[in-house]
């Protein structure tokens, strides 16, 4: 079985320049020097547990290209068709300013989709150049893909793009209507047993199983064991082990007291961006059949 994938953008020297939405400002406060230790820190996460991490081409010009995760989107092939395989398929931002990171990510998904026999999809291709999506507002959970309708990054033309090319390997597609945060995942991420968990009010209605957690730093996590291994675990809270933000300490106590293992990890300067454990990554998990 091959090595789970971690594709990862350093910080650019203008970080302090990235876009804010819906969180107080305080870029001023903001270390480039703290990020790029806490971005070496957060990837050594995954390098210790045999993930095959990647460098995309730096964007030093784009003060958002640190977050990766809204330029590309690895779907695994669920579809059990012979002619399919995995999709990683490039995103559209509505955003001008981080037009130009896609570009680069590009030709790192070029690379990935030869190399795991992933099919390249591009977004403005299937959509046109109207539709947009970000990959923050993509949340996986077994079969469905829930997509953000209601914020301000992607549109229903983008849905209908990313539609099309996830029912072909076996995914439902759901738009969930979420306001006062910048991305799907920044209100709710999943648990390994398909828990959504959240901070925000509401969200309950959305989702079942849901969790409320206790700090908003607390709502996202990212598998850090491969699917497969869940998969075939006897005990799945046993064998899970979630990484999410030292920010929140009481949320990562509530899932220790859930039977999880939790790893935390410093990003102080990606929250003061809007950033979390999610955006700074995409996971790509070849071989994986969830």
């Amino acid at each position: 079985m091959a090595a789970p994938v971690l594709l990862v953008r350093r910080p650019s020297p203008e970080l302090a320049k990235g876009l804010l939405t819906h969180i107080s400002d305080d870029r001023a406060s903001l270390s480039t020097g703290l990020a790029s230790q806490q971005w070496l820190e957060y990837t050594n996460v995954f390098r210790a547990h045999g993930w095959d991490v990647r460098e995309v081409q730096a964007a030093d010009e784009c003060p958002d290209g640190v977050f990766i995760e809204d330029a590309l989107l690895w779907l695994t092939d669920l579809s059990e068709k012979a002619d399919q395989g995995p999709a990683i398929i490039l995103m559209n931002t509505p955003a001008p300013s981080r037009a130009k990171e896609l570009s680069t990510a590009q030709a790192c998904a070029e690379t990935i989709a030869t190399a795991h026999g992933a099919k390249l999809y591009s977004l403005k291709e299937i959509g046109g150049s109207e539709a947009h999506l970000e990959g923050g507002d993509v949340l996986k959970v077994g079969r469905v893909v829930y997509v953000n309708s209601g914020g301000h990054r992607t549109n229903e033309a983008g849905i209908c793009a990313l539609r099309s090319i996830a029912e072909r390997i076996g995914y439902s597609v759901v738009g969930i209507p979420i306001q006062g945060a910048l991305h799907l995942k920044s209100a709710v991420t999943a648990l390994p047993d398909g828990t959504v968990i959240g901070h925000m009010p509401g969200l309950q209605a959305f989702f079942k199983p849901y969790l409320q957690v206790p700090e908003p730093e607390g709502v996202a996590v990212v598998h850090l064991r491969p699917y497969e291994a869940l998969a075939s675990a006897h005990d799945e809270k046993a064998e899970a082990h979630l990484v999410m933000s030292s920010s929140a300490p009481r949320t990562t106590a509530l899932l220790e007291s859930l039977g999880w293992k939790v790893t935390t990890t410093d990003v102080t300067e990606f929250e003061k961006l809007e950033g979390c454990v999610t955006c700074l990554s995409v996971r790509c998990r070849p071989g994986s059949r969830s």
